[in-house]
Protein backbone atom coordinates (compact mmCIF):
# COMPACT_ATOMS: atom_id res chain seq x y z
CA UNK A 1 0.00 0.00 0.00
CA UNK A 2 2.00 3.50 -0.56
CA UNK A 3 1.70 6.29 1.75
CA UNK A 4 -0.79 8.27 -0.15
CA UNK A 5 -3.66 5.16 0.92
CA UNK A 6 -2.20 4.40 4.60
CA UNK A 7 -2.16 8.42 5.07
CA UNK A 8 -6.33 8.39 4.30
CA UNK A 9 -7.01 4.97 6.66
CA UNK A 10 -8.71 5.76 10.04
CA UNK A 11 -6.89 4.93 12.86
CA UNK A 12 -8.67 1.88 13.34
CA UNK A 13 -8.31 0.89 9.88
CA UNK A 14 -4.85 1.58 10.44
CA UNK A 15 -4.71 -0.81 13.53
CA UNK A 16 -6.31 -3.68 11.79
CA UNK A 17 -3.66 -3.44 8.86
CA UNK A 18 -0.47 -3.42 11.64
CA UNK A 19 -2.30 -6.28 13.15
CA UNK A 20 -2.64 -8.34 10.60
CA UNK A 21 0.96 -7.59 9.24
CA UNK A 22 2.03 -8.22 12.55
CA UNK A 23 0.32 -11.63 12.82
CA UNK A 24 1.87 -12.54 9.02
CA UNK A 25 5.48 -11.48 10.68
CA UNK A 26 5.82 -8.55 8.64
CA UNK A 27 5.67 -5.72 10.60
CA UNK A 28 8.89 -3.69 11.31
CA UNK A 29 9.54 -2.02 14.18
CA UNK A 30 8.41 1.67 13.32
CA UNK A 31 5.04 0.11 12.64
CA UNK A 32 5.44 -1.66 15.79
CA UNK A 33 5.53 1.27 17.21
CA UNK A 34 2.52 2.67 15.83
CA UNK A 35 0.75 0.23 16.25
CA UNK A 36 1.51 0.09 19.98
CA UNK A 37 0.64 3.80 20.08
CA UNK A 38 -2.94 3.48 18.31
CA UNK A 39 -4.16 1.20 20.99
CA UNK A 40 -2.55 3.17 23.68
CA UNK A 41 -4.10 6.68 22.48
CA UNK A 42 -8.08 4.44 21.22
CA UNK A 43 -10.24 1.60 23.20
CA UNK A 44 -11.33 1.24 19.41
CA UNK A 45 -8.22 0.38 18.18
CA UNK A 46 -7.17 -1.97 21.16
CA UNK A 47 -10.85 -3.81 20.61
CA UNK A 48 -9.72 -4.30 16.58
CA UNK A 49 -6.42 -5.56 17.60
CA UNK A 50 -8.47 -7.94 19.95
CA UNK A 51 -10.50 -8.56 17.64
CA UNK A 52 -8.06 -9.40 14.94
CA UNK A 53 -6.00 -11.65 17.14
CA UNK A 54 -8.82 -13.45 18.41
CA UNK A 55 -9.86 -14.42 14.38
CA UNK A 56 -6.33 -15.32 14.15
CA UNK A 57 -6.60 -17.89 16.63
CA UNK A 58 -10.06 -19.00 15.88
CA UNK A 59 -9.26 -20.03 12.10
CA UNK A 60 -6.12 -21.76 13.30
CA UNK A 61 -8.15 -23.69 15.89
CA UNK A 62 -10.86 -24.09 12.71
CA UNK A 63 -7.87 -25.34 10.32
CA UNK A 64 -5.34 -26.77 12.26
CA UNK A 65 -7.60 -29.19 14.43
CA UNK A 66 -6.55 -27.75 17.89
CA UNK A 67 -7.99 -29.35 20.73
CA UNK A 68 -11.56 -28.66 22.77
CA UNK A 69 -9.21 -28.41 26.66
CA UNK A 70 -7.58 -25.93 24.75
CA UNK A 71 -3.91 -27.25 24.84
CA UNK A 72 -2.82 -24.86 21.88
CA UNK A 73 -4.53 -21.76 23.41
CA UNK A 74 -2.10 -18.88 22.84
CA UNK A 75 -1.07 -16.13 24.76
CA UNK A 76 -0.16 -12.69 22.23
CA UNK A 77 2.11 -10.26 23.91
CA UNK A 78 3.04 -7.19 22.30
CA UNK A 79 5.73 -4.97 23.92
CA UNK A 80 4.47 -2.82 26.56
CA UNK A 81 1.49 -4.59 26.83
CA UNK A 82 -0.34 -7.10 29.05
CA UNK A 83 -0.69 -10.51 27.38
CA UNK A 84 -4.44 -11.61 25.55
CA UNK A 85 -5.08 -14.80 26.90
CA UNK A 86 -7.51 -16.16 23.71
CA UNK A 87 -9.28 -18.70 25.65
CA UNK A 88 -10.95 -21.78 23.18
CA UNK A 89 -14.33 -21.02 24.72
CA UNK A 90 -14.12 -17.24 22.62
CA UNK A 91 -13.71 -15.45 26.00
CA UNK A 92 -10.87 -13.15 25.17
CA UNK A 93 -9.27 -11.43 28.48
CA UNK A 94 -6.26 -9.34 28.94
CA UNK A 95 -4.53 -10.38 31.90
CA UNK A 96 -1.55 -9.28 34.08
Amino acid sequence: MNSDATNELSSVERTEQLTWELLDGQLSESALSDLEGLMRNDPECLRCYISCVQLEQDLKQLFHGEDAKGQSKSNMRLPGFPPINLASDGNSAITN
